[in-house]
Formats: C-alpha cells, structure tokens, sequence
C-alpha cells in the first residue's frame, strides 16, 4: 500500500527475512526524475518481538475509549508513576481541547504531528473535543450575515408598507376630489 497516498512517498512490505539474511533491492526508475536525498533513511525495518514487548508495556496505561465520535473521544486511563503522558495517534492541531477530570490540560505536540499531553499518576476520565477556529471564525460569520439578511428583509417590509399607505392615501384623496394632498 501507499503511505500519504502517491508513489514517491510510500511504505512498501518487502517480506520476511531472517538476521543475517541479505536482500538486494533493485529499483527501476519509470523516467528520468529521481527524488532521494542523501543523508536521509529510506528502508526500515519492524522487530515483532521488540514491539510486542513495547506494546505490552504501553498496555496497561493506555486510553480506553467509551464513546467515539469524529469530533468527541471518551474514555478512561489508569497511569502509573512512570507513564504520566498520554500519546494518540490523531494528528496534532490546535482545534483539539483535552480535558482530564474536567479540567483542561495543555496539548503536545509528539514527533513532530501527534497529539498528547500530560496526566498524574492514578485514574482519570478523559475527553478530546475537535472544533478548529475556522469553524468558529465560519459560524460566527454566517450567523451575522444571516442577521444582516434578516434586518434587509424586515426594513424592505417595513419600507413596503410604508409606501402601500402612501399609495393608498393618495387614491382616496383622488376618489374624494381632495386633489391638493396629492402633491
């Protein structure tokens, strides 16, 4: 599959291998760009038993999620005195509001792009709430433009009216012969 969704930017499972195995990786390029840096990484590789150990580890003061919305998470955690910060894998942004037993706490930003942020030892309720400011500065807008529409609307009524009564004025005062309150 593809990792941040096109074909130069990918992670690709190359197999199994065994340490002390020797893979030769051969890449055959489509046109003439070639997009690699030096000095960075470009294969990896996923010990299974090194992070079944470190999940096993994480487990026990992990998030457990009651209530599950896109712009609402709930849940509990239990923390130990070594394990005070709470790491997710949603993506960092400011819209996101944390709070811990109904208080709010600061957010974090981890490895440059995920959200966490910091607890006390012992048991906690949690809550993550999403509403980026774009949304507020949008609502806010369009609720004073729906104002303004509104005002537009009851003046044109009001002024509508208004000239109604003129207009009917002037045709009794017609009907009745009282020509000089026409003008």
């Amino acid at each position: 599959g593809t990792f941040f969704g096109n074909e130069s930017y990918c992670v690709k499972a190359l197999g199994s291998f065994e340490e002390g195995d020797e893979v030769i990786c051969t890449m055959t390029l489509k046109d003439s760009n070639l997009y690699i840096r030096s000095g960075r990484d470009y294969f990896f590789y996923l010990d299974p038993e090194a992070y079944a150990r470190f999940t096993d580890a994480l487990l026990p003061n992990c998030l457990n999620i009651t209530d599950f919305y896109d712009t609402d998470i709930r849940g509990s955690v239990t923390l130990d005195d070594v394990h005070t910060t709470v790491f997710t894998s949603i993506p960092y942004d400011e819209g996101w509001q944390v709070t811990v037993d109904g208080e709010t706490v600061p957010l974090q930003k981890t490895l440059g792009a995920l959200l966490a942020f910091d607890c006390t030892p012992g048991a906690h309720e949690v809550r993550l709430r999403y509403m980026p400011k774009c949304y507020v500065v949008g609502l806010s807008v369009s609720c004073v433009s729906l104002v303004i529409f509104a005002g537009v609307i009851a003046l044109d009524c009001v002024l509508r009216r208004r000239r109604q009564k003129q207009i009917d004025a002037r045709y009794r005062a017609l009907s009745e012969g009282r020509y000089d309150e026409l003008f």
